[in-house]
């Protein structure tokens, strides 16, 4: 009996060892690993895209010690950009921020002819941006194989001007034509600030989409003309040009990150990120369905205007201003869409349809402006109230983004117009139409959470021409102006937008 109860009594732990086990709490086995992009490193890269400038300029004109002109409008230099960058992000769980330096060639340019712009009198106006570089910061949010980010910095730009003024021989004493030119060079520095988004694609490699606004203060030059008097000696005319420089840059990018393409954020390590292999994702969003959502953004115009003034009776020759210029309308927008994907592999074809509210206006000041001081003006006028339009879309999906390109019909409600006054006469004309036209982009869009998407994108909308014109006799009934003034309507669209799709989230790779 002693000797059983000792070993019974030897073997209770392993008897009782289950039954211990049984009553204890099992531990759950640590959620599945999920892959991410890792951000974190040095890059380097090349872009290339399209500027639009929205500069506005005034010209001050002296004849002797009297100002004759001080005519306000606008340049609008535009050309195609390509360049480099290099830079380095720093990823806290979702969070990175970053540094990024880059310079661009650009061919920028645009030009303008004023104070009458006919033979007997002229201006040229020329501007153009060789090249500009920015250093700025990053800061963004990542998820998945995408990083939207907010970025801004210095800026420096290389510009040359050129400056052309000509009176032709018919209208002095002793008839000789004189002409006088300008062309200086500007260093300028000033600020940068935009928005983008970037993309995983394969390793190491991405690719981004991003708007900047630049600006880089102003220029001002001046320079004089002898000129010869009628009838009297030679006389000094002295014109100074002062220009805002503005600039709105969209460009894609494609960058090389050194280090670890790919990362697991992990429970069992407090959500901290380690090394893992690209097959950890096993699934990808579908974008198949209907989608309807909201955006918002910014919009600037670059429309080439004119000026025309023909004298019925009374001076030879009859055209007596023939001037040209641009008009850049700006402003804000907002407005909805709706839409339907269908997605076959890696392919998505689609249709949008949107409206925006806009607000978008510009002015000139021709044929003097020195109101109220006795001279004369003539003012062209453009806004636009809003727009839609109704595009197809085609695009490549991976994982979480679709990266398109989309293009269609445009329609937009826009008024014009022209008025002249010269302190005794005065005449206008002014329009108000809806306008058909064309209109074809790019963007990007990126799953964020269950059926919400984010989207930004460029779009460039052509709107035809529209003339506005009217007689006015002027006093004394023997002089009688035909004034015409005529613009293209054309525009650059930056937004960014918001979706919810109806429909399943995922597909199964």
């Amino acid at each position: 009996m002693g000797k059983v109860s000792l070993a019974t009594i030897a073997l209770m732990p392993l008897i009782a060892a289950p039954a211990l086990a049984a009553d204890m709490a099992v531990k759950a086995p640590p959620p599945p690993a999920v892959a991410y992009y890792d951000w974190t490193g040095f890059y380097l890269g090349a872009n290339a895209g399209y500027s639009i400038g929205r500069d506005p300029t005034t010209v001050s004109a002296i004849s002797g010690i009297t100002v004759v002109d001080n005519e306000k409008f606008g340049l609008s230099p535009t050309g195609w950009l390509a360049g480099g960058q290099l830079g380095y992000n720093w990823q806290i769980h979702n969070l990175v921020l970053g540094v990024e330096a880059d310079w661009q060639w650009t061919n920028q340019k645009d030009s303008a002819c004023v104070l009458d712009c006919i033979l007997q009198f002229s201006l040229n106006e020329t501007q153009k941006l060789d090249s500009f570089a920015t250093a700025r910061v990053r800061a963004g949010y990542a998820a998945d194989h995408w990083l939207w980010y907010m970025t801004g910095g210095a800026a420096w730009g290389r510009l040359s001007d050129s400056r052309f003024l000509q009176q032709n021989a018919t209208f002095v004493i002793p008839p000789v034509s004189t002409a006088g030119s300008a062309s200086p060079a500007f260093s300028r520095g000033g600020w940068v600030i935009g928005a983008g988004v970037e993309t995983a694609l394969g390793g190491n490699w991405t690719a981004k989409l991003e708007y900047l606004y630049m600006d880089l203060g102003h220029t001002t030059d001046t320079f004089t003309v002898i000129l010869p008097g009628f009838l009297g000696p030679p006389f000094p005319f002295t014109t100074t040009t002062t220009s805002e420089i503005r600039d709105n840059i969209i460009r894609a990018g494609l960058n090389y990150r050194f280090g670890p393409s790919n990362v697991t954020a992990s429970a069992a390590s407090g959500g901290g990120y380690y090394k893992a292999p690209p097959q950890a994702v096993a699934a990808a969003y579908n974008w198949t369905g209907f989608y309807a959502g909201a955006s918002a953004g910014y919009s600037v115009g670059r429309d080439p205007s004119s000026e025309a003034d023909l004298a019925l009776a009374g001076l030879v020759p009859p055209l007596t201003s023939n001037d040209s210029f641009k008009l850049s309308p700006q402003g804000g927008l907002i407005g909805g869409q709706l839409g339907y994907n269908w997605q076959t592999g890696n392919i998505v074809l689609g249709a949008e349809a949107d409206w925006q509210w806009a607000h978008q206006s510009d002015s000139a000041c021709v044929e003097g402006c020195t109101l109220p001081t006795g001279g004369q003006s003539l003012t062209v006028s453009q806004s636009m109230d809003w727009f839609a339009t109704a595009r197809g879309r085609v695009g490549y999906a991976f994982d979480a983004w679709l990266w398109y390109v989309t293009g269609g019909a445009a329609w937009a409600r826009e008024h014009s117009s022209i008025a002249f006054n010269d302190g005794i006469d005065a005449g206008s004309a002014s329009s108000n139409q809806t306008r058909a036209g064309w209109v074809a982009g790019t963007g990007i869009e990126t799953a964020l959470v269950g059926n919400w998407s984010a989207k930004f994108e460029y779009l460039y909308m052509d709107l035809g021409s529209t003339a506005e014109s009217f007689t006015l006799p002027l006093t004394g009934g023997f002089i009688t102006l035909n004034i015409t003034g005529r613009t293209e309507v054309r525009d650059n669209i930056f937004r960014a937008g918001i979706n919810y799709k109806f429909g399943g989230q995922v597909a199964a790779r």
